[in-house]
């Protein structure tokens, strides 16, 4: 019997796209779109250092200065860098349906300090008071697939692993979440995760079908 369910943040209950955060990171800098691409998601180092903590927002800022040569300033570069999500609007109602329902909700994500500021700022108004529990890379100084997230998740929640929902757009984070234990499945599409939880959550009336 399903307890608790997390949700992964980016590309399950909102969308993002890096090459808006290129461009106008790129613009504010006078750098090119291809060496932001390149300093941020491409080389090894320095997004992974700010997405487990091991580096806060203005370290991040600092040494992407230093690497490209270049002065901004620092809340207009976290802007431009983290403006770039877009709700699911069919995912948005049914996290506030499961709510309306007591069903205990949780956040599981791969992700900054910078970003989860930005999201959480009122322009997506279900985050993040509608979810109990709210794991994050950058504040347990580990990502997903690594087991300690996860088993960090399964604490939070106060449930067993067993009964604990997740779902994750990467299939490296369904696999890392079912060696620990967790009843997890890649997303693909809001029906496809609806019908998911249909049967597992058969109190929650609004979820079944005809």
């Amino acid at each position: 019997m399903t307890e608790f369910i997390y949700f992964d943040l980016g590309k399950v209950l909102l969308d993002f796209d890096h090459g808006k955060a290129c461009k106008q990171v790129a613009d504010l800098a006078g750098i090119t779109e291809a060496a932001v691409r390149q300093l941020v998601f491409e080389d090894d180092g320095l997004l992974l250092q700010f997405e487990t903590g091991m580096i806060d927002e203005r370290q991040f800022h600092a040494a992407f200065c230093r690497a490209t040569g270049t002065d901004t300033d620092l809340s207009m570069f976290l802007n431009a860098y983290s403006d770039i999500f877009e709700v699911i609007p069919a995912m948005a109602e049914l996290v506030r349906t499961l709510h309306s329902a007591s069903v205990p909700l949780g956040i599981l994500s791969n992700t900054s300090a910078a970003h989860w500021n930005l999201v959480c700022d009122g322009r997506f108004p279900f985050l993040p008071g509608l979810f109990r529990e709210h794991v994050l890379s950058y504040e347990a100084q580990a990502m997903k697939p690594d087991v300690s997230i996860y088993e960090l998740a399964v604490r939070r929640s106060g449930c067993c692993a067993a009964s604990i929902f997740f779902c994750d757009d990467k299939e490296e984070n369904i696999s890392g979440a079912i060696a620990a234990g967790l009843d997890a499945v890649l997303f693909e599409s809001y029906d496809q995760i609806r019908d998911e939880l249909q049967w597992r959550l058969e109190r929650v009336s609004e979820l079944r079908g005809p």
